[in-house]
C-alpha cells in the first residue's frame, strides 16, 4: 500500500464523520460513490493511483 491511500482512508473517514452520513440499510449504501482525483497518486506507485477510491469503497 503506496503512502498516499492511508492519508486518503482518513481523509475519507473525516468527510463522512462531519457530513453525519450514516447509511442505514443496504439501499442507502447502493446510492453511495467513491470518486476521488488524482494527478498520480504516489509516484512510486503510480500504477496503483485508483486504489485509494477502491480502498475507502471497501471499508
Amino acid at each position: 500500500m503506496d503512502r498516499f491511500i492511508p492519508f486518503a482512508l482518513v481523509a475519507a473517514a473525516e468527510a463522512i464523520a462531519q457530513a453525519t452520513w450514516a447509511p442505514s440499510d443496504a439501499d442507502s449504501l447502493q446510492q453511495a460513490a467513491t470518486v476521488i482525483a488524482s494527478g498520480i497518486g504516489g509516484f512510486p506507485a503510480i500504477v496503483l493511483a485508483n486504489l485509494a477510491a477502491g480502498h475507502i469503497s471497501i471499508r
